[in-house]
């Protein structure tokens, strides 16, 4: 089964709701692929250890880029880490 990894903006929920999981829902049900994204997490759980993880077992990233991802404060770090 391949395993899916979803990057995103929380901005840009309601688009990946409308255009993406309920494909990826179907390809789950089809017991063709898994998905993850940050909405799965159980609360609880250590959230960037367990993004780390799925990012890392993943066979495919999507990364859903828009304005909203790109000025993300993650983002922002991450381009600050980069530049230094």
């Amino acid at each position: 089964m391949v395993k899916i990894f979803i990057s995103y903006c929380h901005q840009d929920e309601e688009f990946l709701a409308n255009n993406f999981i309920p494909m990826l829902d179907k390809l789950e049900e089809e017991q063709v692929a898994e998905y993850f994204y940050d909405r799965k997490i159980r609360a609880g759980t250590d959230l960037f250890n367990s993004i780390d993880y799925k990012l890392q077992e993943c066979d495919i990233g999507i990364i859903v880029l828009s304005e909203s991802y790109y000025k993300s404060d993650s983002c922002e770090k991450k381009k600050t880490i980069i530049r230094t």
